[in-house]
Protein backbone atom coordinates (compact mmCIF):
# COMPACT_ATOMS: atom_id res chain seq x y z
CA UNK A 1 0.00 0.00 0.00
CA UNK A 2 1.36 3.57 -1.36
CA UNK A 3 0.13 6.38 0.86
CA UNK A 4 0.13 9.61 -1.31
CA UNK A 5 -1.12 12.88 0.59
CA UNK A 6 -2.26 15.37 -1.48
CA UNK A 7 -1.65 19.52 -0.25
CA UNK A 8 -2.48 22.92 -1.43
CA UNK A 9 -4.77 25.87 -0.77
CA UNK A 10 -8.77 25.54 -0.74
CA UNK A 11 -9.46 25.21 -4.67
CA UNK A 12 -6.64 24.27 -5.97
CA UNK A 13 -7.10 20.88 -7.06
CA UNK A 14 -6.39 18.03 -4.20
CA UNK A 15 -9.64 16.39 -4.89
CA UNK A 16 -9.54 16.74 -8.58
CA UNK A 17 -6.04 15.24 -8.36
CA UNK A 18 -6.84 12.58 -6.32
CA UNK A 19 -9.52 11.50 -8.47
CA UNK A 20 -7.32 11.98 -11.87
CA UNK A 21 -4.76 9.67 -9.87
CA UNK A 22 -7.39 7.21 -8.45
CA UNK A 23 -8.63 7.04 -12.66
CA UNK A 24 -5.35 6.30 -13.58
CA UNK A 25 -4.00 3.71 -10.99
CA UNK A 26 -7.85 1.63 -11.76
CA UNK A 27 -6.70 1.68 -15.55
CA UNK A 28 -3.74 0.22 -14.56
CA UNK A 29 -5.62 -2.64 -12.90
CA UNK A 30 -4.93 -1.48 -9.37
CA UNK A 31 -7.08 -0.90 -6.07
CA UNK A 32 -7.35 2.68 -4.67
CA UNK A 33 -9.20 4.54 -2.08
CA UNK A 34 -9.36 8.20 -0.89
CA UNK A 35 -10.17 9.54 2.42
CA UNK A 36 -10.05 13.30 3.52
CA UNK A 37 -9.01 14.24 7.17
CA UNK A 38 -12.20 17.03 6.62
CA UNK A 39 -14.94 14.02 6.34
CA UNK A 40 -15.20 13.49 9.91
CA UNK A 41 -15.60 17.38 10.57
CA UNK A 42 -17.58 18.33 7.75
CA UNK A 43 -20.13 15.49 9.37
CA UNK A 44 -20.05 16.52 12.81
CA UNK A 45 -20.51 19.94 11.82
CA UNK A 46 -23.46 18.95 9.54
CA UNK A 47 -24.91 17.21 12.30
CA UNK A 48 -24.63 19.26 15.30
CA UNK A 49 -23.68 22.67 14.06
CA UNK A 50 -25.96 23.33 11.51
CA UNK A 51 -23.84 23.63 8.90
CA UNK A 52 -25.68 23.62 5.55
CA UNK A 53 -22.99 21.43 3.73
CA UNK A 54 -21.59 24.53 1.37
CA UNK A 55 -18.38 25.58 1.56
CA UNK A 56 -19.08 29.15 1.03
CA UNK A 57 -17.79 31.97 3.10
CA UNK A 58 -20.07 30.94 6.13
CA UNK A 59 -19.37 27.42 5.60
CA UNK A 60 -15.46 27.69 5.11
CA UNK A 61 -15.54 29.63 8.15
CA UNK A 62 -17.40 27.31 10.65
CA UNK A 63 -15.18 24.24 9.58
CA UNK A 64 -11.92 26.19 9.87
CA UNK A 65 -13.34 27.40 13.61
CA UNK A 66 -14.61 24.05 14.66
CA UNK A 67 -11.98 21.94 13.11
CA UNK A 68 -9.52 24.49 15.57
CA UNK A 69 -11.97 23.77 18.64
CA UNK A 70 -10.75 19.92 18.38
CA UNK A 71 -7.43 20.58 17.07
CA UNK A 72 -6.93 22.86 20.40
CA UNK A 73 -7.98 19.46 22.37
CA UNK A 74 -5.69 17.39 20.46
CA UNK A 75 -4.30 18.10 17.87
CA UNK A 76 -4.14 14.56 16.39
CA UNK A 77 -7.89 14.72 16.53
CA UNK A 78 -9.21 14.43 13.07
CA UNK A 79 -5.78 12.36 11.46
CA UNK A 80 -6.37 10.13 13.97
CA UNK A 81 -9.91 9.17 12.92
CA UNK A 82 -8.40 8.97 8.86
CA UNK A 83 -5.78 6.70 10.16
CA UNK A 84 -7.61 3.92 12.14
CA UNK A 85 -9.53 4.05 8.88
CA UNK A 86 -6.24 3.72 6.99
CA UNK A 87 -4.94 0.58 9.68
CA UNK A 88 -8.20 -1.10 9.29
CA UNK A 89 -8.41 -1.38 5.39
CA UNK A 90 -5.49 0.16 3.98
CA UNK A 91 -3.98 -2.96 2.95
CA UNK A 92 -7.11 -3.68 1.16
CA UNK A 93 -5.81 -1.10 -1.71
CA UNK A 94 -2.61 -0.19 -3.74
CA UNK A 95 -3.02 2.95 -3.21
CA UNK A 96 -4.70 5.33 -0.82
CA UNK A 97 -4.71 9.08 -1.47
CA UNK A 98 -5.71 11.25 1.20
CA UNK A 99 -6.94 14.64 -0.78
CA UNK A 100 -6.06 17.32 2.08
CA UNK A 101 -3.19 17.43 3.79
CA UNK A 102 -3.16 20.18 5.67
CA UNK A 103 -0.86 20.41 8.82
CA UNK A 104 2.78 19.08 9.48
CA UNK A 105 1.26 16.47 12.32
CA UNK A 106 -0.84 14.40 9.85
CA UNK A 107 2.54 13.50 7.89
CA UNK A 108 4.12 12.71 11.56
CA UNK A 109 1.41 10.47 12.60
CA UNK A 110 1.41 8.16 9.68
CA UNK A 111 5.29 8.34 10.69
CA UNK A 112 5.03 7.50 13.92
CA UNK A 113 2.96 4.32 12.88
CA UNK A 114 6.19 3.09 10.47
CA UNK A 115 4.02 5.04 7.35
CA UNK A 116 6.04 6.90 4.73
CA UNK A 117 3.34 8.90 2.92
CA UNK A 118 4.64 10.57 -0.15
CA UNK A 119 3.39 14.08 0.09
CA UNK A 120 2.38 15.71 -2.92
CA UNK A 121 1.50 19.88 -2.96
CA UNK A 122 -0.71 20.77 -5.87
CA UNK A 123 -0.21 24.95 -7.04
CA UNK A 124 -2.61 26.42 -9.22
CA UNK A 125 -0.46 29.02 -11.13
CA UNK A 126 -2.00 32.41 -10.83
CA UNK A 127 -4.97 31.72 -9.58
CA UNK A 128 -6.89 33.20 -6.43
CA UNK A 129 -9.31 30.80 -4.48
CA UNK A 130 -12.65 32.53 -2.80
CA UNK A 131 -11.72 32.75 0.21
CA UNK A 132 -11.80 35.76 2.50
CA UNK A 133 -8.08 37.50 3.54
CA UNK A 134 -9.30 35.44 7.10
CA UNK A 135 -9.71 32.49 5.72
CA UNK A 136 -6.75 32.64 3.40
CA UNK A 137 -4.39 33.53 6.11
CA UNK A 138 -5.64 30.69 8.78
CA UNK A 139 -2.99 28.20 9.67
CA UNK A 140 -4.83 25.21 8.03
CA UNK A 141 -3.99 27.62 4.67
CA UNK A 142 -0.77 28.13 5.83
CA UNK A 143 0.93 25.90 8.18
CA UNK A 144 2.55 23.46 5.26
CA UNK A 145 4.07 26.85 3.50
CA UNK A 146 7.97 25.22 4.74
CA UNK A 147 6.87 21.71 4.57
CA UNK A 148 9.43 19.53 2.68
CA UNK A 149 7.19 17.76 0.25
CA UNK A 150 8.20 15.00 -2.24
CA UNK A 151 6.49 16.60 -5.04
CA UNK A 152 5.38 20.38 -5.90
CA UNK A 153 3.46 20.47 -9.06
CA UNK A 154 2.67 23.71 -10.73
CA UNK A 155 -0.72 23.45 -12.89
CA UNK A 156 -2.20 26.11 -14.94
CA UNK A 157 -5.25 26.85 -14.80
CA UNK A 158 -7.18 24.12 -16.01
CA UNK A 159 -8.14 20.51 -15.28
CA UNK A 160 -6.08 18.91 -18.70
CA UNK A 161 -2.83 20.65 -17.35
CA UNK A 162 -3.58 19.37 -13.69
CA UNK A 163 -4.32 15.44 -15.18
CA UNK A 164 -1.34 15.66 -17.61
CA UNK A 165 1.33 16.83 -14.76
CA UNK A 166 0.03 14.18 -12.32
CA UNK A 167 0.24 11.46 -14.79
CA UNK A 168 4.04 13.42 -15.79
CA UNK A 169 4.88 12.95 -12.16
CA UNK A 170 3.87 8.86 -12.23
CA UNK A 171 6.03 8.25 -14.41
CA UNK A 172 8.85 10.16 -13.42
CA UNK A 173 8.95 9.26 -9.62
CA UNK A 174 7.15 5.31 -10.28
CA UNK A 175 4.81 5.98 -7.59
Amino acid sequence: MKIILLAGQAEHGKTESSKILTEYFKEQGKQCITFSFGSPLKDFCKKYREWNGEKDSAGRTILQQEGEFARIHNPDTWVNIILELVKAYGSLYDYVFIDDFRYPNEYFRFVDEWMYPYTIKVVRDNFENRLNEEQRNHHSETSLSDFPFNSVILVQNNWLHLHDTLIDLVNEVEL
